[in-house]
């Protein structure tokens, strides 16, 4: 299982008019959140998030970005150590300083 190239590739540039616009912002907050790292973000698609989704499903989505988040680093530290603390190998794997929509 997993996704296409395809999906790979919309995932990546995340071009407002491939996705639906509820599914867009979201995936925005996701990325940004994810690229954020803790920090706090902006945009001006954000005012538009906040307008569009109810404060508890902005909860909800934010929950999973953060729920997601800790599981990808939970799996690399398990990978990490079951792979025999493999130095020349990175843990988990190293986020962009931008965001592939800048391209």
């Amino acid at each position: 299982m997993g996704i296409s190239a395809e999906q790979q590739q919309k995932l990546h540039y995340l071009r407002r008019e491939e996705f639906e616009p509820k599914l867009w912002l979201a995936l925005m907050y996701a990325r940004e959140a994810t690229f954020a790292d803790g920090e706090r973000f902006s945009g001006e698609w954000l005012d538009e998030f906040n307008r569009t989704f109810r404060p508890e499903e902005a909860a909800c989505i934010d929950k999973i970005v953060r729920l997601q988040g800790f599981a990808n680093y939970f799996m690399s530290t398990l990978k990490f150590f079951k792979d025999g603390k493999n130095k020349d190998q990175p843990a988990s794997c190293q986020l962009p300083g931008r965001s592939p929509a800048d391209d």
